[in-house]
C-alpha cells in the first residue's frame, strides 16, 4: 500500500469513528453551545482530522517559530474570482 493510500485509509478510519457524543465532550463551543437536542452543523470543518500533510506543515513551521505572515501567490483565476466576490459582497 502506497504512503498516500494509507493516508487515506487511516483519515477514512478517522472520520469513521467521530460520534456525536464523542464531539460533545471536546471543548469545542459549536459542541457546548447547544442542548444534546440539536446538532450543531453550521461548522464541520475542525471536526475532521487535519490531513496529514497540513499537519506535518504546521509541525515544520511551529519547530521553526515561524509564525509571521507568509507570501501566497494567488493564481489569476482565484484572485479574479476573489475579487468579484469582495465587490459584489461589499462593493
Amino acid at each position: 500500500m502506497s504512503e498516500e493510500a494509507a493516508q487515506r485509509s487511516q483519515i477514512r478510519r478517522a472520520l469513521d469513528s467521530l460520534t456525536a457524543e464523542e464531539m460533545r465532550r471536546s471543548s469545542r463551543i459549536k459542541w457546548r453551545l447547544f442542548g444534546e437536542d440539536v446538532l450543531p452543523a453550521w461548522v464541520a470543518d475542525m471536526d475532521f482530522p487535519v490531513a496529514p500533510p497540513i499537519h506535518r506543515a504546521i509541525r515544520e513551521l511551529v519547530g521553526r517559530h515561524d509564525f509571521g505572515y507568509h507570501l501566497v501567490p494567488l493564481s489569476p483565476r482565484l484572485r479574479t474570482a476573489l475579487a468579484a466576490r469582495m465587490a459584489e459582497r461589499f462593493s
